[in-house]
């Protein structure tokens, strides 16, 4: 009883913390979790999250007054809104829309029970937001991806190439996780948004169990240690 009292309040305070996370330290989270992760020199962290944070900063400028909605319809990309009822999701992360632009078929899905509950689970913890700015949010979090399809390339191609060591010698290998980080960056943005999109994911993937707390917490501390020990490296970027 008192160990499950103990633990509720443990994950009240965690909930708490993922309000004052900044966008720099969630975005550290995210590349923390990259495939190619332990390829980054640890000097060069930072730079990675400031210049990935900058691409969806600049694709905001370009577009702030865009109807994007009428663009994605316009470039013949059908938004799907999907009510079957099952999770998207896999260890230690969740998907509540996503993408697909390639070949002749090009769709943005929105997975509905799933935006619902991620509501309801926000409300719950302090947050409230409508289902519409919900939908609006990953909206335009996915059109980053369009523009990365369709105009921009893709962030990892973009910024520098990280260093993995094979059996056949040292080769160039882009990070993915830059992409998500610009996205969440112009969604925030876009939406002129007072929290972070990346608390909102964070929040249903911890009360889901999806995402273990005692994990999260390891990120939190290790994407804090990080930025603290590469203060030197590039300006934060403010949200404008």
């Amino acid at each position: 009883m008192i160990r499950k009292l103990l633990q509720s309040l443990q994950r009240i305070e965690t909930m708490y913390d993922l309000k004052s996370i900044t966008e720099e330290q969630y975005a550290m989270m995210e590349l923390m979790n990259d495939r190619l992760a332990h390829c980054i020199p640890k000097e060069k962290c930072r730079d990675y999250v400031t210049e990935a944070i900058a691409c969806g900063q600049e694709a905001f400028e370009q577009y702030k007054d865009a109807d994007i909605m009428a663009i994605l319809v316009n470039s013949g990309v059908a938004i799907l809104q999907d009510e079957r009822e099952f999770s998207h999701h896999g260890q230690n992360y969740e998907v509540w829309a996503q993408i697909t632009c390639g070949g002749k078929e090009k769709k943005i899905e929105l997975f509905m029970p799933d935006l619902r509950r991620k509501q309801q689970i926000l409300k719950e913890n302090g947050v409230e937001t409508g289902e519409q700015w919900l939908i609006k949010l990953h909206l335009a979090h996915e059109f980053y991806h369009f523009l990365e399809f369709t105009t921009l390339g893709k962030v990892g191609m973009r910024l520098d190439p990280v260093q993995k060591k094979t059996i056949f010698g040292t080769v160039q290998r882009p990070l993915t996780t830059v992409s998500e980080i610009a996205a969440h960056s112009f969604a925030g943005r876009y939406m002129k948004s007072e929290i972070l999109p990346q608390m909102t994911d964070y929040m249903v993937m911890l009360s889901e169990g999806i995402l273990p707390e005692e994990t999260l917490r390891e990120r939190m501390q290790e994407a804090e240690e990080r930025l603290r020990k590469n203060e030197g490296g590039k300006q934060n970027v403010s949200m404008g």
